[in-house]
């Protein structure tokens, strides 16, 4: 029972956390790609830097992110309570075979993961934005930023499995797949701790590579309009002083 009550916090966990990074990723993107289409950002660069800008519209996106997941944490808490009490009412001691113990640390990992993950993928989706024109453009050019996400959920099974196992640990380290898969599995039995370590120092070494990037990207696109940029141009526009 206790097997089955982990697993289930584990799938709500990885589940929540994919949920999440795609649903905010892609608000960041289509908000570059508004303020683009209709000109404003002409108006907000001319008082900000095109970095300034990113890090300002992934911070306020990441700060809405954190609110709701407040509120969902409250929210599910007394929902818990008023479950139990009403549980017990009806059947005293029934539901101890259905309690579910959420460690305050697992909490801690869940945040930390989160953001990490957004900070990486948000950057990617900006990236997006700013490259294309249309939502039409969007919606195709995104499919290479989903993918990562997309295969954490297939590679769920190998680490409900054996979580220990090599794969199951080398999936976890890897920075676009750490944010699901490594909570996943400190949620069914958690690694030791210089693994959760190795894969939040990666993620977060990959996460500023990212940053870096999008930003010589960023800075370049939200200003060009018409045709989409080629990998060639990309590439070119990452050396532009």
């Amino acid at each position: 029972e206790q097997g089955n009550a982990a697993m289930a916090l584990g799938f709500v966990a990885a589940f929540l956390l994919y949920g999440s990074l795609v649903l905010y990723g892609v608000s960041t993107m289509r908000s570059v790609l508004e303020e683009k289409t209709s000109h404003i950002v002409e108006i907000l660069v001319s008082s900000l830097r095109p970095l300034q800008l990113l890090e300002g519209k992934i911070l306020g996106v990441a700060a809405v992110a954190l609110t709701q997941f407040l509120i969902w944490t409250i929210s599910g808490a007394l929902l818990a309570s008023y479950g139990a009490a009403m549980a017990s009412a009806f059947s005293p001691g029934g539901i101890s075979s259905l309690d579910i113990h959420i460690p305050p640390l697992l909490l801690v990992y869940l945040v930390v993961f989160f953001l990490c993950g957004y900070f990486l993928y948000s950057s990617l989706y900006a990236t997006v934005g700013a490259v294309v024109s249309t939502e039409q453009e969007a919606q195709q050019m995104q499919f290479p930023v989903i993918l990562p996400l997309i295969l954490c959920i297939f590679f769920l099974p190998i680490i409900m499995g054996d979580s220990n196992s090599t794969t199951s640990v080398v999936l976890s380290l890897i920075p676009f797949f750490s944010p699901v898969l490594m909570v996943f599995r400190i949620t069914l039995q958690t690694p030791p701790f210089w693994q959760i370590a190795l894969s939040l120092g990666l993620l977060i070494a990959t996460t500023c590579g990212v940053v870096w990037f999008s930003a010589r990207i960023y800075r370049v696109g939200i200003l060009m309009y018409g045709k989409r940029p080629s990998l060639a141009e990309l590439l070119r526009w990452l050396r532009y002083s």
